[in-house]
């Protein structure tokens, strides 16, 4: 598929979700696919979009992953400092700013679906105990009940698309699918995911001095 197919199939309002994230968030690179066709030639000055429709969470995304390929060498910047808007990403405009500015890859992460599961925590009953405890304070104790009333949670599992295209030739060079699970939170998941795309594209030798 090559960039201007991926880039109109896209447009359309998406979140880049997996910024709901708690502290028992995890990511999973669930796909690590490189197009073997790519000429082998290790890209240097990265253009990255990241597809939202909230510009506070497209510009998280996109900072945070232009500095994490900043952190391994790499020339990388967010594409919101160029198209404020997500609607002016289009193809024409990406391929001259692309150009102009002699950047060799385009990295671009779109939702692909959005999972939410409802979970309930039950009742749970305990009596109070305490250390050093003499006879009578354990006869107190099993008067002393304690009980948390359950509750119900909402996880949801995200899951993403990141493709690197060639710039210029269009090619679909690495695709990265990634899942989030026990997504709550905006926010925490971001950092994990912006990593876990840079290794995949060090480990595959995309990305490189």
């Amino acid at each position: 598929m090559n960039l201007q197919t991926k880039i109109f199939r896209n447009l359309s309002i998406m979140l880049i979700a997996l910024m709901f994230a708690s502290c028992a968030t995890k990511v999973n690179m669930d796909t690590n696919w490189v197009n073997p066709e790519w000429a082998k030639n290790q890209y240097q000055r990265v253009l990255v979009i990241g597809v939202a429709d909230r510009d506070e969470t497209r510009i998280e995304y996109e900072d945070t992953l232009a500095g994490k390929l900043k952190e391994s060498g790499i020339t990388a910047i967010a594409s919101y400092s160029i198209f404020p808007a997500v609607t002016e990403l289009e193809k024409d405009a990406i391929d001259e700013v692309a150009k102009q500015n002699r950047y060799d890859a385009i990295v671009m992460t779109t939702l692909v679906s959005l999972n939410s599961s409802v979970r309930t925590v039950q009742e749970r009953t305990y009596f109070e105990r305490m250390e050093n405890m003499d006879y009578y304070d354990h006869f107190e104790s099993s008067r002393s009940k304690v009980t948390e009333p359950g509750y119900v949670v909402i996880d949801t599992d995200v899951v993403l698309e990141t493709n690197m295209f060639d710039v210029k030739n269009g090619m679909l060079v690495w695709t990265g699918r990634s899942t989030t699970m026990n997504s709550q939170h905006v926010g925490d998941g971001i950092p994990t995911l912006a990593s876990e795309i840079v290794n995949a594209l060090s480990e595959n030798q995309i990305i490189g001095n």
